[in-house]
């Protein structure tokens, strides 16, 4: 009875043993011969997109009546937008803040909503901007970038091409090691604008009406650029 528990215990542990020194080989394998690299691609867009925010403020002393005069004024700017049907138009919200006098009594209620228009269209877009300012409205911010749809499409074909690189430099590794092959281990891609896109014009609210802002014609470019990370095992 002993003896069989004996050679049980035994067994038992050579099994725990085996299977501990696979668990390391497995773990040492993993780490032998890495080689860790980079590939990168980019490519300079033309930007095709652009983005307005505009901005109005009213001021009164009841808040309920300034929030009603806010509201009225939003509507009538998307109301207005609608006969542009190749921009985008959307409220952003609104602030209230109270001012006060220079003894710090107040003086009224004032608020500010933002709207913010895109398109692809510019010459639309522009068209729509000089309306809103006619009412008053005062451009904000006006920004240049890369379509959604543009960008998709360029970033897939640098990531083949960034990939590309990888792999060429990965080869370059390998023949300079005289090595037989190499394998992949992990591999990470990340895309996106290099740069913040470009920004034609920024002004900020004033209580006085605004001159209609010209709009720039040119909308310069966005670098739109995919890197590859990863490490590679080189075959011994």
């Amino acid at each position: 009875m002993r003896d069989g528990m004996t050679r049980r215990r035994a067994l038992c542990a050579v099994l725990l043993a085996s299977g501990l020194t696979l668990s390391t080989a497995g773990a040492d394998e993993l780490h032998y011969n890495l080689i860790s690299l980079t590939g990168e691609a980019r490519e300079e867009v033309p930007n095709d997109w652009m983005r307005a925010v505009l901005a109005l403020e009213v001021r009164d002393r009841d808040p309920a009546r300034l929030a009603q005069a806010l509201n009225r004024r939003v509507a009538q700017a998307l109301a207005k937008s609608r006969a542009f049907a190749e921009v985008r138009l959307q409220s952003q919200g609104y602030q209230t803040f109270q001012e006060t006098d220079d003894k710090g009594r107040f003086v009224t209620w004032r608020g500010q909503a933002q709207i913010a228009a895109e398109s692809a269209d510019f010459e639309r877009l522009g068209a729509l901007i000089g309306a809103l300012q006619a009412d008053d409205l005062v451009v904000q911010a006006i920004d240049f970038t890369v379509s959604p749809k543009r960008r998709q499409e360029v970033e897939d074909a640098l990531t083949q091409s960034a990939i590309g690189a990888f792999r060429q430099r990965a080869r370059l590794v390998q023949q300079s090691l005289n090595a037989p092959g190499f394998r992949v281990v992990d591999l990470q891609i990340d895309g996106g604008p290099e740069a913040a896109p470009y920004r034609s014009a920024m002004r900020m609210m004033s209580a006085a009406k605004q001159d209609a802002v010209p709009l720039e014609t040119q909308s310069g470019t966005t670098a739109l650029v995919v890197r590859v990370n990863g490490r590679v095992q080189l075959d011994p």
